[in-house]
């Protein structure tokens, strides 16, 4: 193999052996840095990706407690329904039973002297 000779033509180095040859060491060294620049770019985005994946992990275990939250406190509300029904129907029939024994306290009394058979 011949020693190459390089030359500069125009802005950009060539090979004097292959004139405009991709092996050539200015587009090596550019195709060396963009290949160091777009790693660093995957990189970065790998970290940011793990850093969003991270925080969706965290945002749905806080919905998954929320929703856990929710479900308790329905079934307190549903409790605590049922117990003021029961309240309320306690309360009528309490009203009921209270009407009842105002009416036999208004009622008239009977005389028992009335009531009493005469002696013969």
């Amino acid at each position: 193999m011949g020693q190459q000779a390089w030359t500069r033509r125009v802005g950009r180095w060539q090979n004097a052996g292959r004139p405009g040859a991709l092996g050539s060491w200015p587009h090596a060294v550019e195709a060396r840095s963009l290949k160091s620049n777009l790693e660093r770019q995957n990189q970065a985005l790998q970290t940011a990706l793990l850093e969003l994946r991270r925080e969706l992990a965290t945002k749905q275990q806080y919905a998954g407690r929320l929703e856990y939250l929710l479900h308790e406190r329905l079934e307190r509300i549903d409790e605590l329904n049922a117990k003021l029904d029961q309240s309320r129907q306690q309360v009528r029939r309490l009203g009921l039973e209270n009407e009842v024994l105002a009416a036999m306290i208004a009622a008239p009394q009977l005389n028992a002297d009335i009531l009493t058979p005469a002696p013969k």
